[in-house]
Protein backbone atom coordinates (compact mmCIF):
# COMPACT_ATOMS: atom_id res chain seq x y z
CA UNK A 1 0.00 0.00 0.00
CA UNK A 2 1.32 3.74 -0.84
CA UNK A 3 0.49 4.37 3.04
CA UNK A 4 0.38 1.97 5.26
CA UNK A 5 -2.15 1.86 7.59
CA UNK A 6 -1.55 -1.25 9.73
CA UNK A 7 -3.14 -2.78 12.60
CA UNK A 8 -1.17 -5.30 14.57
CA UNK A 9 -3.73 -7.32 17.13
CA UNK A 10 -1.35 -10.38 17.91
CA UNK A 11 -1.80 -12.42 20.72
CA UNK A 12 0.35 -11.64 24.20
CA UNK A 13 4.15 -12.45 23.71
CA UNK A 14 3.95 -12.95 20.05
CA UNK A 15 6.30 -9.83 19.21
CA UNK A 16 4.54 -7.21 18.39
CA UNK A 17 6.91 -4.72 19.26
CA UNK A 18 9.45 -6.83 16.95
CA UNK A 19 7.16 -7.20 13.89
CA UNK A 20 6.77 -3.00 14.41
CA UNK A 21 10.45 -2.53 14.28
CA UNK A 22 10.62 -4.75 10.93
CA UNK A 23 8.25 -2.55 9.31
CA UNK A 24 9.56 0.26 10.63
CA UNK A 25 13.50 -0.55 9.70
CA UNK A 26 11.61 -1.55 6.04
CA UNK A 27 10.06 1.86 5.81
CA UNK A 28 13.66 3.71 6.64
CA UNK A 29 15.51 1.77 4.10
CA UNK A 30 12.81 2.37 1.28
CA UNK A 31 13.08 5.81 2.11
CA UNK A 32 9.26 6.25 2.69
CA UNK A 33 9.82 7.29 6.00
CA UNK A 34 11.85 9.94 7.62
CA UNK A 35 10.11 11.28 10.85
CA UNK A 36 8.66 8.37 13.55
CA UNK A 37 6.97 9.11 16.82
CA UNK A 38 6.30 6.12 19.04
CA UNK A 39 3.10 6.62 21.75
CA UNK A 40 2.84 3.93 24.05
CA UNK A 41 1.78 3.78 27.79
CA UNK A 42 4.15 5.33 30.49
CA UNK A 43 5.25 1.85 31.43
CA UNK A 44 6.86 0.47 28.19
CA UNK A 45 8.09 3.84 26.76
CA UNK A 46 11.43 3.17 27.81
CA UNK A 47 11.47 -0.20 26.88
CA UNK A 48 9.92 0.75 23.65
CA UNK A 49 13.68 2.56 23.47
CA UNK A 50 15.26 0.38 24.46
CA UNK A 51 13.96 -2.72 22.39
CA UNK A 52 14.85 -0.14 19.27
CA UNK A 53 18.06 0.67 19.75
CA UNK A 54 19.16 -3.03 20.99
CA UNK A 55 17.64 -4.86 18.37
CA UNK A 56 17.31 -2.96 15.24
CA UNK A 57 20.12 -0.17 15.93
CA UNK A 58 17.39 2.88 16.03
CA UNK A 59 18.17 5.77 18.64
CA UNK A 60 15.32 7.12 19.83
CA UNK A 61 14.86 10.53 22.10
CA UNK A 62 12.53 10.16 24.69
CA UNK A 63 10.54 13.34 24.89
CA UNK A 64 9.94 14.74 28.16
CA UNK A 65 9.81 17.52 30.84
CA UNK A 66 14.11 16.54 30.95
CA UNK A 67 14.58 16.55 27.48
CA UNK A 68 12.54 19.62 26.74
CA UNK A 69 14.65 21.31 29.50
CA UNK A 70 17.73 20.04 28.19
CA UNK A 71 17.39 21.30 24.37
CA UNK A 72 15.89 24.27 25.68
CA UNK A 73 19.55 25.15 27.64
CA UNK A 74 21.41 23.87 24.91
CA UNK A 75 19.56 26.27 21.67
CA UNK A 76 17.79 28.32 23.49
CA UNK A 77 13.97 29.13 25.18
CA UNK A 78 12.54 29.43 21.51
CA UNK A 79 13.25 25.67 20.03
CA UNK A 80 10.91 23.56 19.10
CA UNK A 81 12.21 20.53 20.77
CA UNK A 82 10.33 17.70 18.25
CA UNK A 83 12.61 19.83 15.78
CA UNK A 84 15.86 18.85 17.13
CA UNK A 85 15.76 14.61 16.45
CA UNK A 86 13.49 12.74 14.03
CA UNK A 87 13.06 9.96 15.87
CA UNK A 88 10.62 9.72 19.74
CA UNK A 89 9.18 7.79 22.08
CA UNK A 90 6.40 9.79 24.12
CA UNK A 91 3.92 8.76 26.99
CA UNK A 92 -0.18 8.47 26.06
CA UNK A 93 -0.04 10.70 29.37
CA UNK A 94 2.21 14.02 27.61
CA UNK A 95 -0.02 12.87 24.22
CA UNK A 96 -3.07 14.67 26.08
CA UNK A 97 -0.76 17.69 27.14
CA UNK A 98 -0.91 20.83 24.93
CA UNK A 99 2.37 21.71 25.39
CA UNK A 100 3.95 18.62 24.00
CA UNK A 101 1.00 17.75 21.62
CA UNK A 102 1.17 21.60 19.98
CA UNK A 103 4.54 22.08 18.77
CA UNK A 104 4.85 18.44 17.63
CA UNK A 105 1.61 19.43 15.08
CA UNK A 106 4.10 22.29 14.17
CA UNK A 107 7.15 19.98 13.64
CA UNK A 108 4.52 17.74 11.28
CA UNK A 109 2.61 20.44 9.26
CA UNK A 110 -0.42 19.73 8.08
CA UNK A 111 0.16 16.42 5.76
CA UNK A 112 2.97 15.14 7.66
CA UNK A 113 4.90 13.43 5.00
CA UNK A 114 7.24 10.85 5.00
CA UNK A 115 6.30 10.48 9.05
CA UNK A 116 5.02 7.38 10.77
CA UNK A 117 3.23 7.22 13.90
CA UNK A 118 3.27 3.80 15.98
CA UNK A 119 0.94 3.36 19.10
CA UNK A 120 0.77 0.77 21.27
CA UNK A 121 -2.06 -0.58 23.09
CA UNK A 122 -4.66 1.12 20.65
CA UNK A 123 -7.39 0.45 22.63
CA UNK A 124 -6.30 2.93 24.95
CA UNK A 125 -7.26 5.69 22.26
CA UNK A 126 -10.46 3.59 21.40
CA UNK A 127 -13.34 5.97 22.62
CA UNK A 128 -15.70 4.88 26.29
CA UNK A 129 -18.88 2.98 24.91
CA UNK A 130 -21.33 1.51 27.57
CA UNK A 131 -23.96 2.92 25.19
CA UNK A 132 -25.80 3.74 21.69
CA UNK A 133 -22.32 6.00 21.20
CA UNK A 134 -18.81 6.00 21.58
CA UNK A 135 -17.66 8.83 23.41
CA UNK A 136 -13.99 10.16 22.66
CA UNK A 137 -11.62 10.37 25.91
CA UNK A 138 -9.21 13.25 26.14
CA UNK A 139 -7.01 10.51 25.14
CA UNK A 140 -9.29 10.13 21.83
CA UNK A 141 -9.15 13.41 20.61
CA UNK A 142 -5.91 13.97 21.06
CA UNK A 143 -4.58 10.55 18.76
CA UNK A 144 -7.60 11.52 16.26
CA UNK A 145 -6.20 15.02 16.10
CA UNK A 146 -2.51 13.67 15.56
CA UNK A 147 -3.05 10.73 13.36
CA UNK A 148 -4.43 12.97 10.15
CA UNK A 149 -0.83 14.23 10.61
CA UNK A 150 1.22 11.41 10.00
CA UNK A 151 1.53 9.75 6.54
CA UNK A 152 1.83 6.75 8.06
CA UNK A 153 0.02 4.85 10.80
CA UNK A 154 0.86 1.49 12.93
CA UNK A 155 -1.65 0.40 15.86
CA UNK A 156 -0.64 -2.17 18.17
CA UNK A 157 -2.96 -4.34 20.33
CA UNK A 158 -3.35 -7.23 21.96
CA UNK A 159 -7.10 -6.57 22.27
CA UNK A 160 -8.32 -4.16 19.48
CA UNK A 161 -11.94 -4.41 20.18
CA UNK A 162 -13.44 -3.75 23.42
CA UNK A 163 -16.69 -5.17 22.77
CA UNK A 164 -18.53 -1.99 21.68
CA UNK A 165 -19.37 -1.83 17.61
CA UNK A 166 -18.92 1.95 17.18
CA UNK A 167 -15.82 2.01 19.56
CA UNK A 168 -14.15 -0.42 17.18
CA UNK A 169 -15.25 1.85 14.20
CA UNK A 170 -14.27 5.07 15.38
CA UNK A 171 -10.61 3.76 16.32
CA UNK A 172 -10.43 1.93 12.87
CA UNK A 173 -12.07 5.20 11.26
CA UNK A 174 -8.40 6.96 13.33
CA UNK A 175 -6.03 4.53 11.45
CA UNK A 176 -7.76 4.21 8.11
CA UNK A 177 -10.79 7.40 7.89
CA UNK A 178 -11.04 6.34 3.80
CA UNK A 179 -11.75 2.82 4.78
CA UNK A 180 -13.11 3.21 7.97
CA UNK A 181 -16.42 5.79 8.98
CA UNK A 182 -17.23 5.79 12.59
CA UNK A 183 -20.56 4.98 13.26
CA UNK A 184 -21.00 2.39 10.48
CA UNK A 185 -20.21 -0.81 10.98
CA UNK A 186 -17.10 -3.06 10.51
CA UNK A 187 -16.78 -5.18 7.52
CA UNK A 188 -14.63 -8.18 7.91
CA UNK A 189 -13.44 -7.80 3.86
CA UNK A 190 -12.27 -4.32 4.67
CA UNK A 191 -10.83 -5.24 8.26
CA UNK A 192 -8.73 -7.81 6.71
CA UNK A 193 -6.71 -5.46 4.79
CA UNK A 194 -5.17 -3.96 7.44
CA UNK A 195 -5.21 -6.17 10.47
CA UNK A 196 -2.60 -8.57 10.98
CA UNK A 197 -3.76 -11.29 13.90
CA UNK A 198 -2.27 -13.86 15.08
CA UNK A 199 -3.48 -16.19 17.94
CA UNK A 200 -0.96 -18.63 20.22
CA UNK A 201 -3.29 -21.46 19.41
CA UNK A 202 -2.64 -20.77 15.65
CA UNK A 203 0.85 -20.65 16.43
CA UNK A 204 0.94 -23.93 18.13
CA UNK A 205 -1.11 -25.82 15.62
CA UNK A 206 1.15 -25.14 13.14
CA UNK A 207 4.39 -26.77 15.45
CA UNK A 208 5.39 -23.50 17.11
CA UNK A 209 6.78 -24.05 20.65
CA UNK A 210 5.12 -21.42 22.91
CA UNK A 211 4.82 -21.41 27.06
CA UNK A 212 1.84 -22.67 28.35
CA UNK A 213 -0.24 -20.89 30.46
CA UNK A 214 -1.42 -22.72 33.65
CA UNK A 215 -3.95 -21.51 35.76
CA UNK A 216 -4.12 -23.72 39.08
CA UNK A 217 -6.91 -22.53 41.64
CA UNK A 218 -5.38 -21.97 45.20
CA UNK A 219 -8.18 -23.89 47.38
CA UNK A 220 -8.30 -22.38 51.04
CA UNK A 221 -10.94 -24.62 53.42
CA UNK A 222 -10.79 -25.83 56.82
CA UNK A 223 -11.48 -22.02 57.75
CA UNK A 224 -12.95 -21.63 60.95
CA UNK A 225 -16.76 -20.02 61.23
CA UNK A 226 -15.64 -16.91 62.96
CA UNK A 227 -13.02 -16.45 59.96
CA UNK A 228 -13.26 -12.19 59.29
CA UNK A 229 -13.51 -12.81 55.68
CA UNK A 230 -15.90 -15.17 55.61
CA UNK A 231 -18.02 -12.92 58.19
CA UNK A 232 -17.57 -10.21 55.98
CA UNK A 233 -18.70 -11.63 53.06
CA UNK A 234 -21.93 -13.04 54.75
CA UNK A 235 -22.49 -9.65 56.09
CA UNK A 236 -22.09 -8.18 52.88
CA UNK A 237 -24.33 -10.80 51.34
CA UNK A 238 -27.43 -9.26 53.42
CA UNK A 239 -26.55 -6.23 53.47
CA UNK A 240 -27.42 -6.32 49.34
CA UNK A 241 -30.41 -8.63 50.35
CA UNK A 242 -31.66 -5.85 52.02
CA UNK A 243 -30.95 -3.17 49.86
CA UNK A 244 -32.39 -4.94 46.63
CA UNK A 245 -35.47 -5.00 48.62
CA UNK A 246 -35.31 -1.43 49.89
CA UNK A 247 -35.38 -0.87 45.89
CA UNK A 248 -37.73 -2.84 44.61
CA UNK A 249 -40.41 0.42 43.94
CA UNK A 250 -36.67 2.38 42.38
CA UNK A 251 -36.42 3.51 39.31
CA UNK A 252 -33.97 1.16 37.04
CA UNK A 253 -31.33 4.27 36.67
CA UNK A 254 -31.08 3.95 40.49
CA UNK A 255 -31.35 0.84 40.95
CA UNK A 256 -28.17 0.35 38.64
CA UNK A 257 -26.31 2.69 40.46
CA UNK A 258 -26.78 1.08 44.03
CA UNK A 259 -26.05 -2.22 42.83
CA UNK A 260 -22.46 -0.69 41.00
CA UNK A 261 -21.94 0.57 45.08
CA UNK A 262 -21.97 -3.00 46.15
CA UNK A 263 -20.70 -4.55 43.23
CA UNK A 264 -17.12 -2.22 43.91
CA UNK A 265 -17.48 -3.44 47.74
CA UNK A 266 -17.50 -7.17 47.08
CA UNK A 267 -14.74 -6.49 44.25
CA UNK A 268 -12.67 -4.92 47.61
CA UNK A 269 -13.59 -7.58 49.52
CA UNK A 270 -11.73 -9.99 47.44
CA UNK A 271 -9.02 -7.95 46.88
CA UNK A 272 -8.17 -7.50 50.94
CA UNK A 273 -9.78 -6.32 53.96
CA UNK A 274 -7.47 -3.86 53.71
CA UNK A 275 -8.88 -2.43 51.05
CA UNK A 276 -12.76 -3.36 51.71
CA UNK A 277 -12.03 -1.15 55.28
CA UNK A 278 -11.35 2.27 53.05
CA UNK A 279 -14.62 2.29 50.56
CA UNK A 280 -16.62 0.64 53.23
CA UNK A 281 -16.05 3.87 55.52
CA UNK A 282 -16.08 5.86 52.77
CA UNK A 283 -19.58 4.10 51.88
CA UNK A 284 -20.94 4.48 55.77
CA UNK A 285 -19.85 8.12 55.63
CA UNK A 286 -22.18 8.95 52.33
CA UNK A 287 -24.90 6.68 53.77
CA UNK A 288 -24.44 9.31 57.03
CA UNK A 289 -24.28 12.65 54.78
CA UNK A 290 -27.91 11.43 53.19
CA UNK A 291 -29.46 10.40 56.14
CA UNK A 292 -31.68 13.57 58.72
CA UNK A 293 -30.98 11.35 61.26
CA UNK A 294 -27.15 11.32 63.34
CA UNK A 295 -25.35 9.21 64.98
CA UNK A 296 -22.05 7.47 66.36
CA UNK A 297 -20.08 5.35 64.32
CA UNK A 298 -18.70 1.81 65.46
CA UNK A 299 -15.47 1.51 63.47
CA UNK A 300 -14.86 -1.67 61.67
CA UNK A 301 -12.49 -4.30 63.06
CA UNK A 302 -10.47 -6.19 60.71
CA UNK A 303 -7.80 -8.73 61.24
CA UNK A 304 -4.50 -9.33 58.93
CA UNK A 305 -5.57 -11.82 56.24
CA UNK A 306 -3.20 -15.28 56.33
CA UNK A 307 -1.23 -15.78 53.55
CA UNK A 308 1.71 -17.93 55.72
CA UNK A 309 -0.02 -21.36 54.09
CA UNK A 310 1.22 -20.08 50.41
CA UNK A 311 5.24 -19.48 52.02
CA UNK A 312 7.92 -21.87 52.57
CA UNK A 313 7.06 -24.36 55.90
CA UNK A 314 10.19 -22.61 57.45
CA UNK A 315 9.76 -19.73 57.27
CA UNK A 316 9.73 -17.90 60.75
CA UNK A 317 13.01 -19.47 61.31
CA UNK A 318 15.88 -17.80 62.10
CA UNK A 319 17.74 -17.74 58.76
CA UNK A 320 15.27 -19.57 56.57
CA UNK A 321 16.91 -20.24 53.44
CA UNK A 322 15.22 -19.40 50.05
CA UNK A 323 14.13 -21.00 46.97
CA UNK A 324 15.35 -19.90 43.72
CA UNK A 325 12.41 -18.63 42.33
CA UNK A 326 10.15 -15.53 41.53
CA UNK A 327 6.74 -14.67 42.56
CA UNK A 328 5.25 -12.27 40.75
CA UNK A 329 1.28 -10.59 42.40
CA UNK A 330 -0.84 -8.93 40.82
CA UNK A 331 -3.21 -6.32 42.64
CA UNK A 332 -5.55 -3.81 41.44
CA UNK A 333 -6.01 -1.00 44.30
CA UNK A 334 -3.12 0.58 45.95
CA UNK A 335 -4.40 -0.53 49.46
CA UNK A 336 -4.04 -3.74 49.02
CA UNK A 337 -0.53 -3.79 47.13
CA UNK A 338 0.69 -1.57 50.47
CA UNK A 339 -1.24 -4.30 52.72
CA UNK A 340 0.36 -7.02 51.07
CA UNK A 341 4.00 -5.49 51.16
CA UNK A 342 3.33 -4.83 55.20
CA UNK A 343 1.90 -8.61 56.05
CA UNK A 344 4.83 -10.17 53.94
CA UNK A 345 7.37 -8.09 55.60
CA UNK A 346 6.72 -8.97 58.55
CA UNK A 347 6.43 -12.72 57.40
CA UNK A 348 9.52 -13.22 56.67
CA UNK A 349 11.72 -11.19 59.47
CA UNK A 350 14.58 -13.20 60.63
CA UNK A 351 15.01 -15.00 57.12
CA UNK A 352 17.71 -15.00 54.99
CA UNK A 353 18.20 -11.21 53.88
CA UNK A 354 14.89 -10.77 54.47
CA UNK A 355 15.25 -6.91 54.11
CA UNK A 356 16.29 -7.49 49.93
CA UNK A 357 13.25 -9.80 49.05
CA UNK A 358 10.56 -7.61 48.21
CA UNK A 359 9.93 -5.07 45.81
CA UNK A 360 7.07 -2.74 44.71
CA UNK A 361 5.80 -2.13 40.59
CA UNK A 362 3.70 0.07 40.02
CA UNK A 363 2.31 3.04 37.30
CA UNK A 364 3.70 5.94 39.09
CA UNK A 365 7.46 4.46 39.76
CA UNK A 366 10.44 6.22 38.71
CA UNK A 367 12.40 5.51 35.59
CA UNK A 368 15.59 4.57 36.90
CA UNK A 369 13.89 2.52 39.82
CA UNK A 370 11.42 0.52 37.44
CA UNK A 371 14.55 -0.34 35.62
CA UNK A 372 16.33 -1.40 38.60
CA UNK A 373 13.59 -3.64 39.44
CA UNK A 374 13.59 -5.13 35.86
CA UNK A 375 17.05 -5.78 36.27
CA UNK A 376 16.99 -7.37 39.51
CA UNK A 377 13.97 -9.43 37.92
CA UNK A 378 16.00 -10.67 34.82
CA UNK A 379 18.79 -12.05 37.25
CA UNK A 380 19.46 -14.90 39.01
CA UNK A 381 17.58 -15.03 42.47
CA UNK A 382 20.92 -16.70 43.90
CA UNK A 383 22.73 -13.67 42.93
CA UNK A 384 20.38 -10.75 43.45
CA UNK A 385 17.39 -11.98 45.64
CA UNK A 386 15.66 -8.80 45.00
CA UNK A 387 12.65 -9.57 44.79
CA UNK A 388 12.22 -13.11 45.47
CA UNK A 389 10.34 -14.10 48.20
CA UNK A 390 9.40 -18.46 49.16
CA UNK A 391 7.60 -20.74 46.77
CA UNK A 392 4.09 -22.01 47.62
CA UNK A 393 4.96 -25.08 49.72
CA UNK A 394 6.18 -27.85 47.17
CA UNK A 395 8.88 -30.69 47.38
CA UNK A 396 10.90 -29.33 44.79
CA UNK A 397 11.51 -26.12 42.75
CA UNK A 398 9.48 -24.22 40.34
CA UNK A 399 10.21 -21.82 37.25
CA UNK A 400 10.85 -18.60 38.17
CA UNK A 401 8.34 -15.76 38.83
CA UNK A 402 8.56 -12.66 40.92
CA UNK A 403 6.95 -10.23 43.46
CA UNK A 404 5.47 -7.04 42.20
CA UNK A 405 2.40 -6.02 43.82
CA UNK A 406 0.97 -3.81 40.76
CA UNK A 407 -1.89 -2.82 38.64
CA UNK A 408 -4.19 -6.07 38.45
CA UNK A 409 -6.80 -7.82 40.15
CA UNK A 410 -5.41 -11.26 39.49
CA UNK A 411 -2.27 -13.76 40.65
CA UNK A 412 -0.60 -15.23 37.30
CA UNK A 413 0.73 -18.99 37.86
CA UNK A 414 2.10 -18.22 34.38
CA UNK A 415 5.60 -19.75 33.92
CA UNK A 416 7.87 -17.16 33.31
Amino acid sequence: MPRVSLFIADDVGLGKTIEAGLILRELLLRQKVHRVVVIAPPSVVLQWKGEMESRFGLGFALMDRQYVAEMRRQRGWGINPWATHTRFSLSQALVRDEAYAGPLCDWLGEEGKQALLILDEARNAAPASGSKFAIDSKLTRSIRDLAGRFEHKLFLSATPHNGHSNSFSALSEILDPTRFCRGVDVRKQDLADVMVRRLKEDQRQIGVELPQRMVVPEVIDGLPSDNPELQLAELLSRYREQRNQRLAAAGKRERAAENLVIANLQKRLLSSIAVFDRTLQVHMATLEKRSAQGGKRRPVRLEAFLIRAHLCPRLGQEGAEWYGERLLIFTEYADTKDWLELRVRELIVGSHRAEARIATFHGGIGNEKREAIKRSFNSPPSSIPLPAIPPPTTPKPTPARALKPSASATTSSEPS
